[in-house]
């Protein structure tokens, strides 16, 4: 499918991704689909208004509600699987290198919805499909276990793990724990503050921060003028 037609079509303008570099394909295939959910006003004042942060988290929320949802329908049993229930999306690939990357969560939440979307019951088949969306120094660690030992990945988990072990940075999701209980509005939007609360917070899955923090910290964090109103 053609993205700059179909989001076109929806927002009444002619888009390209060529003109969002700072959006990843997965992301813009994500604004692709939103556009047909959350109808014309609000996708077109998202990408022509929003800033690269909104478009990006706006885009991650999304993906995390496909996911959940995808989760949810998989836990309804079902007497047959239907082929045309199948759906196949393209993810981005994980270097293990650069300043730019993703982010390691925000990979595997990508892996973890194209997974679900293609129905892989198997373990087998979830490493066998993580392999190849990874690349560079990333891909080259993999391949050189599985080259040593065929069966040192027996669950996609285990993959996973070891990726973190070598490529996530030391104290990782300490580092985004303290971001998230030290952010504070300021000066930005409250729809930001909340996005960048949300994306901070989502990163945090080994010991995720409980709710009752969440909320403190969020409102604590929030400037006077909107404090008042609480």
């Amino acid at each position: 499918m053609n993205d700059a037609s179909a989001l076109g079509g929806a927002t009444g303008i002619s888009l390209e991704h060529a003109g969002f570099p700072h959006l990843t394909l997965f992301e813009w295939e994500a604004h692709h689909l939103l556009a047909t959910v959350s109808g014309d006003g609000v996708i077109k004042t998202l990408i022509t208004a929003g800033t690269e942060v909104q478009q990006r988290l706006a885009a991650q929320e999304f993906m995390s509600r496909e996911l959940a949802d995808l989760r949810q329908r998989a836990t309804t049993p079902t007497l047959t699987k239907n082929k045309t229930d199948i759906v196949r999306l393209d993810i981005s690939t994980y270097s293990g290198e650069g300043k730019s990357r993703l982010h390691l969560n925000r990979s595997f939440c990508e892996v973890d919805i194209a997974v679900e979307a293609r129905q892989l019951s198997t373990e087998l088949a979830r490493t066998r499909y993580l392999l190849p969306k990874l690349a560079a120094k990333a891909k080259e660690c993999a391949i050189g276990k599985l080259v040593a030992g065929a069966s040192c990945f027996p669950t996609m988990a285990s993959m996973k793990a070891d990726l973190r072990l070598a490529f996530e940075p030391p104290q990782d999701e300490s580092l985004l724990r303290s971001a998230f209980l030290s952010l504070k509005q300021g000066r930005i939007s409250m729809l930001e503050y909340i996005q960048q609360a949300r994306h901070l917070v989502s990163c945090v899955t080994t010991y995720p921060v409980d709710m009752a923090t969440q909320v403190h910290d969020f409102v604590s964090g929030m400037t006077l003028a909107t404090n008042v109103f609480i």
